[in-house]
C-alpha cells in the first residue's frame, strides 16, 4: 500500500505543477511599465552603502559576499564546527556572487554597463 500511496501523491503533485505551468508562463511575459530609469542597488539602499562602494556594484557584491562568509564562519565557530562553518560561508558567498552575476541586471541590482 505504501508504494501505491507514494505514486498517487507524486501523481497529484505532478498534476498540480502542470496546472501551474500556464500561470508561470504568462507571468514571465509581464514587463514593468513604470516611466523613468530603474536605477541600481545604490538607489535602493542609498545612505547605507559606504562612499567607497557607491557606484561600484561588483565591489559592493564582493563586500556583501565576504560579510556572508565571515558571518557563517563565526556561527560555525560558535557551534564548535569552524571548518564546516567556513566551508558553508565560502559556498554561500560564491552563491551570492553567482546570483549577482546571473540576475543582477534583471533585478536592477546593477546597471546595464556593469
Amino acid at each position: 500500500w505504501w508504494r501505491i500511496a507514494a505514486g498517487a501523491v507524486a501523481g497529484v503533485g505532478i498534476c498540480a505543477l502542470a496546472a501551474l505551468a500556464v500561470a508561470v508562463r504568462s507571468a514571465l511575459r509581464v514587463k514593468p511599465t513604470a516611466p523613468g530609469v530603474a536605477g541600481d542597488v545604490f538607489e535602493d539602499v542609498g545612505p547605507l552603502v559606504p562612499r567607497t562602494l557607491r557606484g561600484r556594484p561588483w565591489a559592493f557584491a564582493l563586500t556583501v559576499a565576504a560579510g556572508v562568509a565571515v558571518a557563517l564562519t563565526v556561527v560555525g565557530v560558535a557551534q564548535s564546527d569552524p571548518f564546516d562553518g567556513a566551508l558553508r560561508g565560502i559556498v554561500d558567498a560564491l552563491a551570492c556572487l553567482a546570483g549577482f552575476a546571473a540576475l543582477g541586471r534583471y533585478l536592477g541590482l546593477r546597471a546595464a554597463g556593469d
